[in-house]
């Protein structure tokens, strides 16, 4: 066990704005002073945004599990899990603040489409300071309304 955050896609055929949610992520990489890497945290690394995908992870030894978008929903299938869950452990290391802005974006773009919840609690000090970075980086949104569904899991 570990401190974890989860999402899940609600229909795997929904158009999952793949690219957009990763120009926003990349975004919160480029502008946060979290050191981020590969979804492996390997030094000098670089996050993994591409069309396809957006896989990311602090740098060793801040590292835990990666975060990644979207779920592979075969694997997931074939494994007898939940076809659009994932989720990322942190152990609230520094990127965690990271990942969780991730969900933000997430839950912006894709909306109903997807249901996100966390270990923590939106009163801790680690969500406060994800919704303030949220909205620093994207004035026109508004982190406290898209975390408002945050559950623990």
């Amino acid at each position: 066990m570990g401190y974890t955050h989860y999402y899940e896609i609600i229909d795997e055929n929904a158009d999952l704005k793949v690219v957009e949610i990763g120009r926003d992520i990349a975004e919160v990489i480029r502008r946060c002073e979290i050191p981020i890497g590969d979804g492996n945290g390997t030094p000098d690394s670089a996050p993994q945004i591409t069309k396809k995908a957006a896989i990311f992870n602090g740098l060793k030894p801040n590292d835990y599990e990666r975060f990644c978008y979207p779920p592979d929903f075969e694997l997931n299938k074939r494994c007898g899990l939940r076809a659009g869950f994932e989720f990322s452990k942190t152990a609230r290391r520094p990127y965690d603040i990271v990942v969780c802005v991730a969900l933000l974006v997430l839950k912006h773009h894709l909306g109903e489409g997807v249901r996100i919840s966390s270990d923590g609690r939106l009163n801790e000090l680690g969500w406060r300071k994800a919704i303030a970075l949220h909205d620093y980086i994207f004035k026109d949104r508004d982190g406290e309304t898209l975390a408002a569904e945050l559950t623990k899991q």
